[in-house]
């Protein structure tokens, strides 16, 4: 049985797990400009030329904007330097899951299947 003191650190220990995770510990002040799909414009053709010149030198394309909490709570935002961009909330609904499959004993695997980072 876990005592009192021991789950708060094991909840201390998670949340700062899920922020390392999300990359929100740190703040980020800027996003990367990254290349434009869909219908083709003479405006994307040349944003998408810069870009691809800048790539081939090791060079990027940024503009300075500040994160909003919500998106990373949500998910919503295409973080610089996150391990995943899945957001706060669905974390946190992976922890409760795996929390009640260990409480209610249920055997069977876990699998992370991402494609992302």
């Amino acid at each position: 049985m876990i005592n009192n003191n021991s789950r708060i650190l094991i909840e201390k220990y998670l949340e700062l797990m899920k922020g390392a995770l999300l990359h929100s510990l740190y703040e980020e002040n800027f996003y990367i400009i990254r290349k434009s799909y869909g219908k083709n414009t003479i405006k994307k053709f040349t944003k998408n030329l810069i870009i691809n010149f800048l790539n081939k030198n090791s060079l990027a394309l940024i503009r300075f904007r500040k994160r909003d909490k919500m998106e990373i709570l949500e998910g919503r935002s295409w973080p610089n330097f996150a391990l995943t961009m899945i957001g706060k909330k669905r974390l946190d609904n992976i922890q409760y899951c795996a929390e009640e499959i260990i409480k209610n004993n249920i055997e069977g695997d876990f699998i992370e299947a991402g494609v992302w980072r």
